[in-house]
């Protein structure tokens, strides 16, 4: 397998279908970037006013009397604000697995010189969604992002102590939750390409990886290099808050506030535009890498197979040499 080869031709195909893609993409990668901004900004002030800073216990009845306080004051704005949230969280959790075989179904039409059409990848993402959604479930549990936010509770809210002593159970759940990453990472192909239910497709997955690994490592590890996805938007969740809280917190001093802060949501909405840009290109160019990768590995299975298959055949229907028995006597030797 060209590892070289199957990167390149991913990137070419993601660029040369880019127009019919990039919605599947970007609408992905924009609503994850805004939930992660959110998640960022929710964990820096509640690490702020957690007792490790402020040396006292976090007051929640006080909390929630702030925050219902400022709900009665700016009823119309706390109503549309929620309304949002809500469709966004919704959008954000429920959406993805249309995306992601839509991507996939497109990806595999490019690849065997099909036309690429939207509705194709519609179509394909709404027929699989339910076995996709159930993946996507399984994995956001048991993903990174939600062993973090479980143990930064302790120490905000239970205390160094407890933290400590669950170390080593989390950081054995991270090398878990890293190996089944790697095991599943065809698992979305299988559904889409093979039809597979989730049960059937993640044993595939594994069967596919472990019989392959090299092959899978060093796809992963090219692509940890050239499209450090994940590191981007890790990037990018982090320098977008700070740069409009530190934008709005200028402007407010230097203007009035209300511009200010129209001035600095305009702002941040373009910066998070080009940042799901940039994170759904990524994604595209991911998911066509994986994919073609699969269909090498896949061939590669098939033919192995095919080849183990043909020793078989021909060692049972060869002619052997007959063996003389022990109870035939030997003939006599002639003269």
């Amino acid at each position: 397998m060209n590892h070289r080869q199957i990167i390149i031709t991913a990137w070419k195909m993601s660029q040369t279908h880019k127009r019919k893609l990039f919605w599947f993409g970007f609408i992905p990668s924009f609503l994850s970037t805004l939930v992660g901004i959110v998640y960022v900004l929710y964990q820096y002030y509640s690490f702020k006013s957690s007792p490790i800073f402020t040396g006292k216990d976090f007051d929640f009845i006080g909390f929630f009397q702030s925050v219902w306080e400022f709900a009665t004051a700016n009823t119309s704005f706390s109503i549309v604000l929620l309304v949002v949230a809500v469709f966004v969280v919704l959008a954000w959790f429920f959406t993805p697995p249309i995306f992601h075989g839509g991507i996939i179904q497109l990806v595999f039409n490019a690849a065997k010189g099909k036309e690429v059409r939207k509705r194709d990848g519609i179509s394909a993402g709404l027929l699989h969604y339910v076995r996709l959604f159930e993946f996507h479930s399984l994995t956001e549990i048991f993903s990174l992002t939600s062993i973090f936010t479980a143990a930064t509770y302790f120490p905000k809210y239970v205390g160094l102590g407890a933290f400590y002593a669950i170390l080593a159970p989390l950081i054995f759940l991270v090398i878990v939750v890293a190996i089944s990453f790697i095991l599943f990472i065809y698992v979305e192909y299988f559904v889409v390409l093979k039809d597979e239910n989730v049960i059937k497709a993640i044993g595939s997955s594994c069967r596919l990886v472990i019989f392959y690994f090299t092959e899978t490592f060093i796809v992963g590890a090219l692509m940890l290099i050239i499209g450090l996805r994940v590191i981007i938007n890790i990037l990018v969740v982090f320098l977008v808050p700070i740069i409009v809280i530190t934008l709005a917190g200028y402007l407010a001093s230097v203007f009035l506030t209300p511009y200010a802060i129209i001035l600095s949501l305009i702002i941040g909405l373009i910066l998070l535009c080009i940042a799901a840009y940039i994170g759904g290109t990524f994604n595209i160019f991911a998911i066509a890498t994986w994919e073609l990768a699969f269909f090498e590995l896949m061939k590669k299975e098939k033919v192995e197979k095919e080849e183990t298959l043909d020793e078989l055949i021909n060692k049972a229907v060869s002619p052997t040499k007959e063996e003389p028995s022990p109870h035939k006597p030997l003939p006599a030797p002639h003269d």
